[in-house]
């Protein structure tokens, strides 16, 4: 049985999430393996002290000791080199295309997101994130699991179930969780104008009923 994705090339075959993103998926693997690259090298040096004259084993080691009590902190990229010639400072930075890595990686992984239809917010750990969690995994389930176990339970009921019995068919339980806020509302509301009972709200929700369920509390402005 073949669970196919549409594609706008050939409707026949399909296409995967990770063949639509495959380009995305390469590129923040070779970003990846890039800045690797560079931290294996032990760090470029941010700094050169150029020296005139000569410069011996024991200055070298002075200057370098004073430079990093003075400036340099415990990151492994604080090196500078000194250099023999006239005095001077030369600083090296990283060009532009580095520096704007994090930012194409970023959208590398937006459209990765997308193409699984998974909320960027799931998979950010922070205070910002942490608030709108519940609301991204309503979002997620509601949007990306329930139509693939719909599409799931479609195909096996036209590709299987139909070949033991035409009255059989496959469906999942409802994995979308309940709007807590919206139920509130809805309840408070039908109680309050007495559309519903409370042991009637009570079973919508899978409780018990109650013995003083069934009759209407109604303030005195309101009673007959």
């Amino acid at each position: 049985i073949h669970f196919k994705y549409p594609h706008p090339g050939n409707q026949d075959y399909g296409l995967s999430p990770l063949e639509a993103v495959f380009g995305a998926a390469v590129l923040l693997e070779s970003q990846q393996e890039y800045e690797q690259t560079m931290y294996d090298a032990g760090g470029v040096p941010q700094v050169a002290m150029i020296v005139k004259g000569n410069v011996t084993a024991e200055q070298r080691k002075r200057l370098y000791s004073e430079w990093a009590q003075k400036f340099a902190s415990q990151r492994k990229g604080d090196k500078f080199i000194i250099m023999q010639g006239e005095s001077d400072i030369k600083t090296f930075g990283l060009p532009p295309k580095d520096i704007a890595t994090s930012v194409s990686q970023k959208f590398s992984r937006e459209e990765i997101h997308g193409a699984f239809g998974v909320p960027t917010t799931l998979t950010q750990i922070n205070e910002a994130a942490k608030a709108g969690a519940e609301a991204a995994h309503w979002q997620y389930m509601a949007m990306t699991i329930e139509p693939k176990l719909r599409r799931f339970a479609e195909k096996l009921t036209e590709q299987l179930a139909v070949r033991y019995d035409s009255r059989l068919f496959f469906a999942f339980e409802d994995c979308v969780p309940a709007d807590k806020e919206y139920r509130l509302k809805e309840i408070d509301t039908r109680l309050r104008t007495r559309m519903t009972s409370i042991n009637e709200e009570r079973a919508m929700d899978g409780m018990e009923p109650v013995d003083w369920g069934d009759s209407w509390w109604v303030p005195f402005g309101i009673a007959p």
